[in-house]
C-alpha cells in the first residue's frame, strides 16, 4: 500500500545517502505489509520542476511507478522532474533510464565516486502518467 510520511523520507535518504527536511519535503512509500520496500521524497519546487529522490529495494509494483509520477506532474502540474545520482552508482543509472530518465547534465568529479548525473524526465516523456507519452486519452462524444 501507499504510505505518506517523513519516515518515508527518512527511509530514502538513509537507503541514497541523501537528506530529507520534514519542514520542505515531501515524500512516498510502498509498504508490503511488512516493511517499506520503495519511496520516492521531492523537494526544491519552483513552479516549472522538482528535484526528486528515489530508493527501491525491491521491484516495484505499478501502483507505486504511477504514484511516483502523480505528484509531480498531476497534482502539482511539474513539467520535469530531476535526479541526480553518481556515474558509479549503476544500478541506480538502470533504474532510473527503466523509469525514462535521461542523463542532461553531468558534473566531472564532482561526487566521491566520479561524476555527478542531473537526469531528467519531462511531463509528457512520461508513459506512467496514462496514455501513449503520457497522455491522457481525450475521448470525443458525438451525437
Amino acid at each position: 500500500m501507499i504510505v505518506q510520511g517523513a519516515h518515508v523520507g527518512h527511509w530514502v535518504a538513509e537507503r541514497i545517502g541523501g537528506f530529507f527536511d520534514p519542514a520542505c519535503m515531501t515524500a512516498i512509500g510502498w509498504d508490503d505489509g511488512e516493511r517499506l520496500t520503495a519511496g520516492a521524497s521531492y523537494r526544491d519546487w519552483n513552479g516549472v520542476s522538482i528535484e526528486g529522490q528515489i530508493a527501491v529495494e525491491r521491484p516495484m509494483v505499478k501502483g507505486f511507478v504511477r504514484a511516483i509520477f502523480d505528484y509531480p506532474f498531476r497534482q502539482l502540474g511539474a513539467r520535469k522532474l530531476v535526479v541526480t545520482t553518481t556515474s558509479d552508482n549503476e544500478r541506480s543509472l538502470h533504474l532510473l533510464r527503466r523509469l525514462g530518465f535521461r542523463e542532461e547534465a553531468r558534473l566531472r568529479d564532482a561526487a566521491p565516486g566520479g561524476d555527478l548525473l542531473i537526469c531528467t524526465l519531462r511531463r509528457h516523456e512520461c508513459r506512467f502518467l496514462g496514455d501513449r507519452h503520457g497522455q491522457e486519452s481525450v475521448r470525443s462524444s458525438r451525437s
